[in-house]
C-alpha cells in the first residue's frame, strides 16, 4: 500500500507541475500576443486590439520619415532634370547701347549674342537626374513593401498565437484539470495517471506543431 500511495502522490505532483507549465506557457503567449498587437498598431499607424482579416493599410509618412525624405529627394531630382533640359537650350541675349559724341552724330549699337552649351552635356545631366529620380522611387516602394510585408507577417503570428492561447484555455488546461479530478476520485494507482499525463503532453505538443506548420 505504501508503494501505491507513493506512486499516487508522485503522479499527483507531476500533474500539478504539468498544469503549472501550461499556465506559464499561456502567460507567455498572451504576452507575445500583446507585444505583437503593439507592433502591428505602430506599423499600421492605428490602434489594433483584435485580430480581423487584414486589409490594405495606408502608411503614415510621419511614422516612417525615411519615406517622406525619399519623396522629397525624388521631387528635387525631377526639378533638377527639368532645369538641365532648359539649360540645354540656347540662350539669346540682346545688347543695346546708345552713344553720344560731341563732334559726330549720336548712334545706337545693337548686338545679339547666342550662348551654346557643349553638345550633349546638359542632356546627359538631365538623363542622369531622371535615372536618380527613378532609383529613389524604387527605394521608396521597397520601404513601403517591406512595411506591408511586416504587417502581414505580424498578422499571421497573431493568428497563430490566438489559436495557441485558445487551445490552452479551452482544451489543454481543462483536460489537465479533469485529470486531477480523476486522481482524486478514481485512480488508485499512479501508473495509470502517468500514462494519462504522458498522452496529454504528446497530444498537446502535436497540436502546437500542427499550428506552427499551419496544417
Amino acid at each position: 500500500m505504501l508503494v501505491v500511495d507513493s506512486s499516487y502522490h508522485l503522479a499527483l505532483m507531476q500533474s500539478k507541475i504539468f498544469l503549472s507549465d501550461l499556465k506559464t506557457t499561456q502567460e507567455e503567449l498572451v504576452f507575445l500576443q500583446t507585444k505583437a498587437l503593439h507592433t502591428l498598431s505602430y506599423l499600421a499607424s492605428q490602434k489594433i486590439t483584435r485580430i480581423d482579416p487584414i486589409q490594405d493599410i495606408e502608411i503614415d509618412k510621419k511614422i516612417f520619415p525615411q519615406i517622406e525624405k525619399l519623396q522629397e529627394k525624388k521631387r528635387y531630382q525631377q526639378l533638377l532634370a527639368k532645369r538641365y533640359l532648359l539649360d540645354e537650350k540656347s540662350d539669346i541675349n540682346l545688347n543695346v547701347g546708345y552713344f553720344q559724341r560731341a563732334n559726330f552724330d549720336d548712334y545706337i549699337s545693337i548686338g545679339i549674342s547666342i550662348s551654346l552649351p557643349l553638345y550633349g552635356t546638359e542632356k546627359l545631366r538631365s538623363q542622369e537626374a531622371k535615372i536618380e529620380a527613378m532609383s529613389i522611387e524604387s527605394k521608396k516602394q521597397d520601404v513601403q513593401i517591406y512595411v506591408q510585408e511586416e504587417i502581414v507577417s505580424l498578422y499571421e503570428q497573431l493568428k497563430t498565437l490566438q489559436t495557441q492561447i485558445t487551445l490552452l484555455q479551452h482544451r489543454s488546461l481543462k483536460e489537465v484539470d479533469h485529470s486531477l479530478d480523476l486522481v482524486r476520485s478514481r485512480i488508485s494507482s499512479g501508473d495509470m495517471l502517468y500514462k494519462y499525463l504522458d498522452t496529454l503532453k504528446s497530444k498537446f505538443a502535436i497540436e502546437l506543431k500542427l499550428i506552427d506548420f499551419k496544417i
